[in-house]
């Protein structure tokens, strides 16, 4: 087992944190994840989801490496932030001020898509009454309903692509 802290990989003791086989692995995955997740960690080579622990929020990331398993977590902040606080251009209010549309995050990964995008949304979310659906694999920040509704559909879970997911919630409106 290792843990990042500070940036840093860093080897956790092996008699704190003995590595467990085969049946361990899936006794702990079926003790922390419902039924269906678990199978979806069992049967399928790699799985994306996210889980609540008590008032904390995971990514989780399961795959398989050289006939074993594997999985990486990793908490996820709980933060509000706005465009101001991660001192965003004053463009990106222009994506505000649309009135219809899809926007689009791209990039490598870890270079902040998922902050940027939930502070356009919170933004929407202090000050507009609309409907906000997001179609997401998996879901990791959970808004709270302010002027703004929210449905935060999980792929997977709640539906089953990206493309359904957004076919639906268009002919919602």
């Amino acid at each position: 087992f290792s843990a990042r802290v500070h940036g840093r990989l860093e080897r956790l003791d092996v008699e704190s944190f003995p590595p467990l086989d085969s049946a361990g692995f899936l006794g702990m995955i079926r003790e922390a994840f419902s039924a269906e997740a678990s199978r979806r960690i069992e049967s399928e080579l790699e799985v994306d989801l996210s889980f609540a622990f008590g008032e904390e929020r995971f990514r989780a990331n399961f795959s398989r490496q050289q006939g074993g398993r594997s999985c990486s977590l990793r908490s996820v902040p709980r933060q509000r932030l706005k465009m101001d606080d991660l001192q965003l251009p004053g463009s990106l209010r222009q994506i505000l001020d649309t009135p219809r549309g899809l926007v689009l995050f791209t990039g490598p990964t870890s270079q902040g898509k998922s902050t940027t995008a939930r502070a356009l949304i919170q933004e929407i979310n202090e000050s507009e009454p609309l409907r906000i659906v997001t179609v997401e694999d998996p879901i990791e920040f959970v808004f709270t309903d302010q002027l703004a509704f929210f449905e935060q559909l999980e792929v997977g879970v709640d539906t089953p692509g990206f493309g359904g997911g957004i076919r639906n919630a268009m002919r919602q409106e």
